[in-house]
């Protein structure tokens, strides 16, 4: 009953339960504590490609602030996370120009240097 309470409470804030996953970690260290010493807790995740970035970290802390009436600011992380996605595409755009430079056909180096006479 109290984990629907809590559910209840966290979709009102657009938040979904997953089903299925696998938790690693330090976090996996304290929700195990949470649910052994039969404590109400919850893990709050944001979606991440290869690597995490601190707009997830500010997506999350926003949440809390809301659900909690916190207020933590996030501009920081936000434009951290900005500029790390902007590194993360120049990086992505030399590495396809170098891939597209080895991938061109080699010319003979003596093409150019025969003549006619």
């Amino acid at each position: 009953a109290a984990e629907e309470e809590m559910m209840t409470r966290l979709e009102e804030y657009g938040l979904e339960k997953v089903d299925k996953g696998i938790i690693v970690g330090p976090e996996a260290t304290i929700l195990n504590e949470a649910l052994t010493n039969k404590l109400r807790a919850f893990s709050l995740f944001t979606p991440v490609l290869e690597i995490p970035t601190p707009e997830g970290g500010a997506a999350i802390i926003e949440v809390l602030n809301e659900i909690y009436g916190l207020e933590i600011e996030t501009s920081k992380l936000i434009e951290e996370g900005k500029e790390i996605k902007a590194k993360m595409l120049e990086l992505a755009e030399k590495a396809q120009q170098y891939q597209r430079q080895q991938q061109l056909p080699q010319e003979p180096k003596d093409r150019y240097t025969q003549y006619f006479q």
